[in-house]
C-alpha cells in the first residue's frame, strides 16, 4: 500500500484533477456549441419565415389588406380630429410600416444567424493549443534574446 505523501501518488492525484477538470473545460464547450447551434437554427427559421411572408405580401397583397385597414382603422380613430389632409394617406404609411418591420425582423434574424456562427466558431476552435503555441515561440525568443 502506497503512502499518500510519497511523489508518485501526489503526481496520479494531480494528473486524475487535470484530466476531470479538461473532462468538465470539454463538456461546458460541447454545450455551448450546441447552444450555438441552437441559436444559428433559430435565427434561420426566423429568417426564413420572414421572408416567407415578405414574399407573400409582395406576391398577393389580398393577404396584408386586412391588416393594413385594421391599422388605418386604429390610428384613425385615435387621432385628433383635424381639417388638414395628411401629406401620405395612412394606407400608404401602414403599408410602408409593415415592410420596415418586416425587414428589420429578417436583420435580427440575419443578426442571430450570425451570433450562432461565432459561438460555434469560438467553442470549437483550439484556443488552448493557439494560446500554448504564442507562450512557447515568446519564451523560446526571449530565451535566445537573453543569451549571453
Amino acid at each position: 500500500m502506497q503512502n499518500i505523501n510519497e511523489p508518485s501518488s501526489l503526481i496520479i492525484s494531480e494528473s486524475s484533477s487535470q484530466d476531470a477538470q479538461e473532462s468538465i473545460f470539454i463538456v461546458i464547450r460541447l454545450l455551448t456549441c450546441v447552444a450555438g447551434i441552437a441559436v444559428l437554427l433559430t435565427g434561420l427559421g426566423f429568417s426564413i419565415v420572414s421572408i416567407k411572408k415578405i414574399y407573400q405580401a409582395v406576391t398577393s397583397p389580398e393577404t396584408v389588406t386586412p391588416i393594413i385597414s385594421q391599422w388605418v382603422e386604429y390610428f384613425s380613430s385615435n387621432l385628433p380630429a383635424t381639417n388638414i389632409d395628411p401629406l401620405f394617406p395612412l394606407e400608404v404609411i401602414a403599408t410602408y410600416l409593415l415592410f420596415i418591420v418586416g425587414f428589420l425582423l429578417a436583420a435580427i434574424s440575419l443578426r442571430l444567424i450570425l451570433t450562432g456562427a461565432r459561438i460555434v466558431v469560438h467553442t470549437s476552435t483550439g484556443k488552448a493549443a493557439i494560446k500554448k503555441m504564442i507562450d512557447e515561440s515568446v519564451k523560446n525568443h526571449l530565451q535566445t534574446r537573453n543569451r549571453p
